[in-house]
């Protein structure tokens, strides 16, 4: 009786062990998947936003009548 407990404490602890390095795996993975984020975001971030024009604007600047005026 006191053998086959001390196989299930056994048993018990192979699986605690088991989870343990399970999870640090897992958590190793987030670190690795939050660092490449990061380091994504960090790149775009860096590239200077393009100023969007109003509609017609840009047109205007290329002294390309706005699509209303040539479909006219």
């Amino acid at each position: 009786s006191e053998d086959l407990m001390e196989y299930h404490v056994k048993h018990l602890e192979g699986m605690v062990a088991t989870l343990t390095a399970s999870q640090k795996e897992i958590s190793n993975d987030h670190k690795e998947l939050i660092t490449h984020l990061t380091d994504r975001m960090d790149r775009i971030n860096q590239q200077k936003p393009a100023i969007i024009p109003r509609t017609g604007t840009q047109d205007y600047k290329n002294n390309i009548p706005p699509r209303r005026l040539v479909a006219l």
